[in-house]
């Protein structure tokens, strides 16, 4: 079986190749489009891009499979405190839960890992386009149950693909994103 395992568009396989994706839904009306679809899990969270409107829908929130993408970005003009209040309420919403994460993460791994030692969460995450350092992916590791996916954009760089490779391979999942 092949893993997408963040992707923001559904695609259609042909029956024979089979392909769990896991589908980042921005609202409910594209998660009740997906119900019944075959080798499909469902994610939502408030992505750090998108803080400042201030619109979860914690009851599609309590019905999708998997938190996320959330997490924190410095690139974007939201200040990282902001950020990191609405990051910790979805981490502590996973944990309670028993729920796994997607992670989106730019220039903000320190915070990152300060929030889930901060929160207590040691169950899954993924990383996604996970762009740091192998080392920052072992702190990770000992933090909580993280996993790492990479895309086509990662995977062109040659130190992300030295990255993905210094990883144990189960740990490593690939990713299309948003393409």
């Amino acid at each position: 079986m092949i893993i997408d395992a963040h992707t923001h568009h559904y695609k259609e396989y042909p029956d024979n190749l089979e392909v769990l994706q896991v589908v980042n839904v921005r609202n409910r009306s594209e998660f009740e489009a997906l119900k019944g679809k075959r080798n499909v899990k469902t994610s939502y969270g408030l992505h750090p891009w998108w803080i400042n409107e201030d619109n979860i829908d914690w009851d599609l929130l309590r019905d999708v499979d998997v938190v996320g993408e959330i997490g924190l970005d410095k690139a974007v003009n939201i200040p990282i405190e902001k950020q990191i209040d609405i990051f910790e309420v979805q981490l502590n919403y996973a944990l309670s839960s028993g729920k796994d994460i997607i992670i989106h993460c730019v220039r903000a791994y320190n915070e990152v890992q300060q929030c889930l030692k901060k929160s207590g969460f040691n169950g899954r995450a993924l990383f996604h386009a996970y762009r740091s350092t192998p080392e920052m992916a072992r702190q990770l590791l000992r933090i909580c149950d993280a996993r790492f996916s990479f895309g086509d954009r990662e995977l062109a760089l040659e130190k992300y693909r030295k990255v993905k490779d210094s990883l144990p391979p189960e740990r490593v999942f690939w990713e299309s994103d948003d393409e």
